[in-house]
């Protein structure tokens, strides 16, 4: 039965003792009992197609590396803690991943010519995306990538603040990821 008011001093003891013990007949029944729950819990918490991993991740930290708060929480409420830090950071990390093609496969040197008419095909999205873009995210665009210029010098030439241009950087290049259908939400 699982105590919905916090850990007893018995309950703390042991938990304290058994991963100081780092002995895996002591710690199985442990991961036995509660794995079931952290995998639904991870589950719920967003992380559906990575729910194993990030259990297993959770258990082999705790095991290896019990962290501060045991004497004051259950495991349910650390393990739920440790479950929802993983979740969040897949997702960031997911967001930051590419969607599509890599640059370095397209920008490399490659006589393969389906590698060739791919790197083409993108270089014609590009160019026809930037061209629909408005003059302006289509002038810092041009300025940054394609002339090389630092923000900085951007900001001198077009008399304003470097945050200024900075900022437009990021909507123009917002922008042309909607254009190339490279949206968050893809």
């Amino acid at each position: 039965m699982v105590n919905d008011h916090g850990p007893t001093m018995a309950e703390k003891r042991s938990l304290r003792e058994l991963l100081a013990s780092r002995d895996p007949k002591a710690t199985t029944p442990f991961v036995l009992e509660h794995y079931a729950w952290a995998l639904g819990r991870a589950r719920a918490r967003g992380g559906a197609q990575h729910a194993e991993d990030i259990v297993q991740d959770v258990f082999r930290e705790l095991l290896e590396r019990p962290p501060k708060g045991l004497e004051t929480a259950g495991a349910r409420a650390v393990i739920t803690v440790m479950i929802s830090d993983r979740v969040i950071a897949r997702y960031h990390k997911a967001k930051k991943m590419p969607v599509g093609p890599l640059w370095s496969d397209l920008l490399g040197g490659a006589s393969n010519p389906s590698t060739l008419a791919r790197r083409e095909r993108v270089f014609q999205e590009v160019v026809s995306a930037m061209q629909r873009l408005q003059t302006m995210h289509r002038a810092l665009l041009e300025m940054r990538y394609f002339e090389g210029l630092r923000p900085v010098d951007i900001a001198r030439q077009m008399s304003l603040t470097d945050a200024a241009v900075r900022g437009q950087l990021f909507r123009a290049m917002g922008c042309l990821r909607e254009e190339l259908g490279l949206s968050a939400g893809r």
